[in-house]
């Protein structure tokens, strides 16, 4: 490997090939060593506060994953190739693209296991077992990040948020992941999208909202601590492991307190820009009003969202940060460990009229991700860079060529 950026062009954006620019360059010899893998996962999270050239970064102490970022490869134009949960992990999961998974909102996971006998048995509860099949043969989904990681020799342990479907939080060999992959599966909202019917779908963002909550996330310091204890037992293990931690954190509600609130540097959460309403495109039209965000709000309010949902991210950072602690702790670090980080999707926090994901626009679409570890390079890449780049970039890390990547994946 040279160590120069290689480029494609896709649309208007400019993909880079991610490995290329990952590896310091060496020679790849037979008995690679193959680093262990801790990849981290929230819901919801804006990459421009992992982007230290953005005007949103110091919005919000984040110590535990920027130390970590500024020690490797920081892609700083990362994106979801679909901004909402279940596209976009499912596209990070198998590494296609959602016109290839079929995957188009959270009510359609993957529906077969890999070795495609068995469906889900969420799929089958919302859909029947036939309807299952037929979506299964429509996806054609034979091979994930699961499966692609065993073939090549690796310990996976998926703990936290899955999302995906494909039967994984089934599996007896994963008793620790959770989230289905099926949401509510058919809704009447969802299908009827494009009727363009004006009512509020979503609560008033507003209503989210609350500064002065004890515990709000317990299931995550659950999802947490089953992260730490397990890489507590994984010091002598036979071979090497790959880890995935996936938290919900910071998707809404808005519910924080004072603890996170002091890491909000005010000074630096600007309100949004809003045009007026008669100017909106009919499709932001739609998105705001669908999302209740149509209508008069006060500065103070708008404040107060944005400040929360920056609050939220920092206590993700220190969720996040006991499982580098415990890595570290073991005799796990970035000799022989590389730690890789991203989100879903993003959340418009009141951009364009907007909260939640399910828009383009860069809060929503716009995703962290870094890596850090043995033989990483410490620079920031600017060229863009899609989640479906990601699958394909860890088989080539895991083995350290390129040739044991599926051509049939659509990343690069």
């Amino acid at each position: 490997l040279t160590g120069f950026i290689m480029c494609t062009h896709f649309g208007h954006l400019v993909l880079s090939c991610i490995w290329l620019v990952l590896m310091v360059p060496r020679c790849v010899v037979q008995g690679y060593d193959q680093p262990n893998f801790l990849f981290l996962m929230v819901d919801s999270m804006d990459g421009r506060l992992m982007d230290p050239t953005s005007n949103i970064y110091e919005a919000v102490q984040m110590p535990n994953l920027r130390s970590i970022a500024d020690q490797g490869t920081q892609f700083v134009n990362h994106y979801t190739n679909s901004p909402q949960c279940v596209p976009g992990r499912t596209c990070h999961f198998t590494g296609r693209r959602i016109d290839q998974t079929r995957t188009w909102s959270n009510s359609m996971g993957i529906a077969l296991y890999v070795n495609q006998s068995t469906a889900d048995r969420h799929c089958v509860r919302s859909y029947g077992n036939e309807s299952c099949f037929e979506f299964g043969a429509a996806q054609n989904v034979n091979y994930t990040l699961l499966s692609g990681l065993l073939d090549v020799g690796y310990q996976v342990y998926l703990y936290g948020r899955m999302d995906v479907g494909a039967g994984v939080i089934d599996l007896p060999s994963q008793p620790y992941s959770d989230a289905a992959g099926w949401h509510a599966g058919p809704s009447i909202v969802i299908s009827t999208s494009s009727a363009n019917i004006k009512k509020a779908t979503k609560p008033n963002p507003l209503s989210l909202v609350n500064d002065s909550a004890r515990d709000p996330f317990q299931d995550d310091q659950t999802r947490v601590i089953n992260c730490v204890n397990k890489i507590n037992t994984l010091k002598h293990s036979p071979r090497p492991w790959y880890m995935q931690c996936s938290l919900l954190i910071p998707h809404p509600p808005f519910a924080t307190n004072d603890t996170w609130l002091s890491s909000v540097d005010v000074s630096h959460v600007s309100l949004p820009t809003w045009i007026n309403e008669s100017s909106f495109h009919p499709y932001d039209e739609h998105m705001s009003i669908s999302k209740d965000v149509w209508g008069r709000f006060n500065v103070s309010s708008i404040g107060t969202l944005r400040k929360s949902y920056y609050a939220l991210n920092s206590e993700a950072d220190n969720l996040l940060g006991k499982v580098i602690d415990a890595m570290n702790a073991n005799g796990f670090n970035l000799s022989n460990t590389i730690i890789y980080f991203t989100a879903d999707h993003g959340e418009m926090n009141m951009d364009h009229r907007q909260i939640w994901k399910n828009s383009m626009y860069e809060g929503s679409a716009r995703i962290p991700l870094f890596y850090a570890g043995p033989g990483i390079k410490k620079q920031i890449i600017k060229n863009a860079t899609q989640i479906i780049d990601m699958l394909p970039t860890l088989i080539e890390l895991a083995t350290g060529d390129v040739s044991n990547v599926p051509s049939f994946l659509s990343g690069n």
